[in-house]
């Protein structure tokens, strides 16, 4: 399959780059306050909107919505770091964000670039792979909901 990726289309599976494509910098680790928009120039938008109780709540790989009242201490978005796991929800089983991403057919030449969502306690939820079981909102709780959309070539210039 193909994936959007930065603005550009990326092959599943482990394919050479152009020699001309170098290897992105990883994420500026930043705090994200409902209400935020963050930039990440060239790369991604960022959303951040607390949503009230009775909200429906609607999630996929690039949106996320979590328990406010659950999120342990700040809510960051960084690239990955050594030793990350997830427990992705409605898949069980704690998981290697690195292997994730090897799945996701991302090459380890791009994962720096890949939003990480965490808090206090760990990793919320990867970009293009899911969100964690744990602080996802019940039904009838406020959340937050993070939105994470590539920015496309043509709004680079």
């Amino acid at each position: 399959g193909v994936l959007e990726w930065a603005g550009r289309a990326v092959r599943r599976g482990l394919g050479r780059r152009r020699p001309d494509e170098g290897d992105p910098p990883p994420l500026e680790g930043r705090a994200l306050l409902p209400g935020e928009t963050l930039l990440y120039p060239g790369r991604w938008q960022i959303l951040c909107e607390l949503c009230p109780a009775g909200t429906e709540i609607q999630t996929s790989f690039n949106t996320f919505c979590f328990s406010y009242a659950n999120i342990c201490g700040k809510l960051t978005v960084a690239s990955r770091a050594a030793g990350d796991t997830i427990v992705l929800r409605r898949r069980g089983g704690t998981r290697s964000v690195s292997k994730l991403l090897g799945e996701a057919g991302i090459p380890v030449s791009q994962r720096a670039a890949v939003p990480v969502l965490r808090d206090g306690a760990g990793v919320l939820a990867v970009y293009g792979v899911g969100q964690s079981e744990r602080a996802f909102p019940a039904p009838q709780e406020e959340f937050c909901k993070v939105t994470i959309l590539p920015i496309s070539e043509e709004e680079r210039e």
